[in-house]
């Protein structure tokens, strides 16, 4: 084994180590920002049903399901 072996080998130690923390940094990101995505349909799903339960009519531009434009109208 020559010299060169004791700087090769821990410096590709450290340029593994530093791929793998930014890799693995970037994909918890990823997933932090699904995680919140997810939240936030969860949140608005769950208010879309406590308002349908209450009988309040929706809110203006919020879809109710089967009624996507004019399913279920009168007018034919």
């Amino acid at each position: 084994m020559t010299t060169a072996h004791i700087f090769y080998i821990p410096i590709m130690i450290a340029v593994g180590m530093l791929a793998g923390f930014f890799l693995g940094r970037r994909a918890a990101e990823v997933e932090a920002k699904d995680r919140r995505k997810r939240l936030a349909r969860r949140k608005a799903m769950e208010a879309r049903r406590a308002q349908a339960s209450a009988g309040d009519p929706p809110a203006e531009g919020v879809a109710v399901v089967g009624q996507e434009s004019g399913e279920g109208s009168a007018q034919t």
